[in-house]
């Protein structure tokens, strides 16, 4: 899924998870979702200060995963890291 979950406070609008999965369990809907990391907030304030590209390149995989760029993939479907 990867759909948004939003929280509207007033007349603003912000997107406090993210949904993974959902199943329905004895006629009621179950959704399995993570909360956003904090790592978000702190790139939400540097997208407004115009900073987003410096946080960016410093969120290096600390697993021995590589960055891959667009242009570099392959037609292979998507990559997942194992723990």
């Amino acid at each position: 899924m990867g759909a948004p979950i939003f929280e509207r406070t007033g007349y603003r609008v912000k997107v406090v998870g993210i949904a993974s999965a959902h199943f329905d369990q004895d006629g009621r809907t179950i959704l399995l979702a993570m909360e956003l990391p904090a790592i978000i907030a702190a790139l939400k304030a540097a997208l407004r200060r115009g900073k987003a590209t410096s946080l960016a390149a410093t969120a290096v995989p600390k697993s021995g995963a590589k960055r891959i760029k667009p242009e570099q993939g392959s037609d292979t479907g998507a990559k997942f890291l194992s723990p």
